[in-house]
């Protein structure tokens, strides 16, 4: 097994195909389901880390995007039925930290940043008029891994993390309605990410691993924001849901090692 203790300056690229198990819900005040968004989307994710003695830097970028179902009601109570247009990027950057090292069985400290941004376009109906909807907000991560090494090319690491959202924000934009975009400042509480990783080495400098995993995001109910007309009140006004994702996934990946 490669010592992390070693002066050694390691550089990793990888390169993988995902697919992600979309599950996100809106609740209404009374805390019942007031609409459903669920689907497959498929994904490609990128990265690179760099590994010198107990310190690891690692960047990483994902992106999935699919149309799925959604199931739910208009703001006026009326049952809804449509799809949406799903595409979510994802940035994190990372800094992690050797903690043990005693073969065949490793772990590591890490903490970092991530953005998440989220594209919603639910579609109009003949009864309800679509949204166009953004999501964003930088993200706090801290978390650790746990590894064991089978032999000398094969290994498997339990990752799990928590994220805590930085004020949080969304944009809508009204389709067919004379209206005004609006943006709404969210609450959020704390996510979690949890995954199992088997990865095999091929070669001196190609490795390959398999991931499953488990994510989740809460999301506080907004305070109303008026609803405008050409920069005039109109009476009425938007207000986002409470909400809860919980996503669940496969990652396919492909790893390059270069000094």
């Amino acid at each position: 097994m490669a010592q992390y203790t070693e002066n050694i300056s390691v550089w990793q690229g990888w390169l993988g195909v995902s697919i992600l198990n979309f599950n996100y819900t809106e609740f209404d005040k009374s805390n019942e389901i007031f609409n459903r968004e669920y689907g497959i989307l498929p994904g490609v994710r990128t990265g690179i880390k760099r590994t010198k003695g107990a310190v690891q830097v690692q960047a990483q970028l994902a992106y999935h995007g699919n149309n799925v179902r959604y199931d739910g009601q208009t703001q006026r109570g009326k049952p809804a039925k449509s799809r949406t247009d799903e595409q979510i990027t994802e940035l994190s950057l990372l800094l992690k930290g050797l903690m043990t090292e005693s073969n065949p069985i490793s772990s590591t400290l890490y903490g970092g940043l991530g953005y998440r941004h989220w594209r919603r376009d639910i579609k109009s109906t003949r009864t309800a008029s679509g949204l166009l909807e953004y999501y964003m907000w930088p993200y706090w991560i801290l978390g650790t891994t746990a590894g064991y090494h089978f032999q000398a090319k094969t290994q498997l690491q339990f990752d799990i993390r928590i994220t805590r959202p930085i004020n949080p924000s969304m944009r809508v934009h009204f389709k067919k309605n004379n209206l005004d975009s609006s943006e709404l400042e969210l609450d959020a509480r704390l996510g979690s990410r949890i995954s199992l990783t088997l990865s095999q080495t091929l070669t001196k400098q190609l490795a390959m691993a398999v991931e499953p995993y488990y994510q989740r995001w809460d999301l506080e109910r907004s305070t109303p924001v008026p609803l405008k007309s050409n920069g005039m009140m109109i009476g009425g006004s938007i207000t986002q849901p409470r909400s809860e994702t919980r996503n669940s996934g496969l990652d396919f990946t492909v790893i390059y090692k270069f000094k």
